[in-house]
């Protein structure tokens, strides 16, 4: 399946990481689920519960950059397997890594001060990840283009992929004020429940950014076709950071 790279109206794009979601999601949605199965065994079983965080800390960089490969391959018809896409993204890990870290705490302190702050900047580093894979940058020049790219379109941006952060955040709080707390059954539902939607909505909130960057591409730099293409031949492969660098790239 190919889709058609052009700008897109809000509703639009919401669609799209829908179809997105649908097509590529399963692998997400699993590997969420095996990250977060220590601290799934431990809320069972009653302990407390605190790895996850730290698992997916090192782990989603990872998760972000095969999404982003194969999102910028469906868009070229498809031609990024997971092989080619998960290479990329290990060749980006240390800068999304960094990246990871860097929005973990801009995001906490953020929502600390106002939330309204904490979602706006964290639209902003969302969009910096895909930079980091399809362009081999390093993490200032991804922050630039993200400034450059979120200019004019900050309301935009930070529905489109803050809608599924700000959901997990309300199931996860509903949770913890409705779950029993009482061992049994009852309480195992909750907890299955609970990480079962996190796990579902982690499809849409990886993919979302994606969507937003290629978007946004589109309409402040005429991102076209045959430039994609050039970016995802190159993806997987040292490449693509020598034809930024000869400028036949824009980075």
């Amino acid at each position: 399946m190919k889709i058609a790279l052009r700008p897109r109206t809000l509703a639009e794009e919401f669609g799209l990481v829908g179809q997105l979601s649908l097509r590529l999601g399963l692998p997400i949605a699993a590997l969420y689920l095996l990250v977060s199965l220590p601290d799934l065994m431990a809320e069972l079983a009653g302990a407390e519960a605190g790895l996850v965080s730290l698992l997916l800390l090192f782990v989603w960089p990872l998760v972000t950059g095969v999404v982003t490969a194969r999102v910028a391959g469906v868009f070229a018809g498809d031609t990024v397997d997971y092989r080619r896409a998960f290479r990329a993204a290990a060749m980006a890990y240390m800068p999304l890594l960094l990246w990871q870290f860097l929005a973990a705490i801009v995001l906490g302190f953020g929502l600390l001060l106002l939330v309204i702050p904490g979602l706006l900047w964290y639209a902003r580093l969302s969009l910096v990840a895909p930079d980091l894979v399809m362009e081999q940058n390093g993490l200032g020049r991804g922050l630039n283009r993200a400034s450059t790219l979120i200019r004019g379109a900050w309301i935009r941006v930070t529905v489109l992929v803050s809608t599924w952060a700000v959901m997990i955040l309300a199931i996860q709080l509903t949770a913890m004020a409705l779950r029993p707390y009482q061992g049994g059954a009852a309480d195992a539902y909750w907890i299955w429940a609970t990480y079962g939607l996190d796990a579902a909505l982690s499809v849409p909130m990886t993919i979302a950014p994606v969507v937003a960057y290629y978007s946004r591409r589109c309409e402040v730099e005429n991102l076209d076709l045959g430039e994609l293409a050039s970016l995802v031949d190159a993806i997987g492969t040292r490449r693509a950071g020598r034809a930024r660098a000869a400028g036949r790239v824009r980075g």
